[in-house]
């Protein structure tokens, strides 16, 4: 996207890529900016989600029942493989 100029039709190495929903290439596009093209760039967008998400679970655990099961459901989250996997990938 960046080579290209176009920031609304996703591509990957120069082809189509409309199978995922373009906020992840728009997150990672701004990342590169700010930060250039390197790794850390690239895995910051999928880190800063898991961490919003985080967050969310843990203010609708509050909400639910309390801030014991919010702390509690929150760090679950954060502790599983699936999110240790997904918010160092570069996807």
């Amino acid at each position: 996207m960046i080579e290209r100029g176009d920031y609304i039709v996703p591509y990957f190495n120069n082809q189509l890529r409309l199978d995922k929903p373009p906020l992840t290439y728009w997150a990672q596009t701004v990342s590169y900016r700010v930060f250039g093209e390197n790794d850390f760039a690239a895995r910051f967008p999928s880190a800063i989600a898991a961490a919003l998400t985080a967050l969310v679970i843990f203010a609708w655990g509050m909400r639910l029942s309390g801030e014991k099961l919010g702390l509690r459901a929150a760090i679950i989250f954060t502790l599983s493989l699936q999110t240790f996997v997904h918010a160092k990938a570069a996807v």
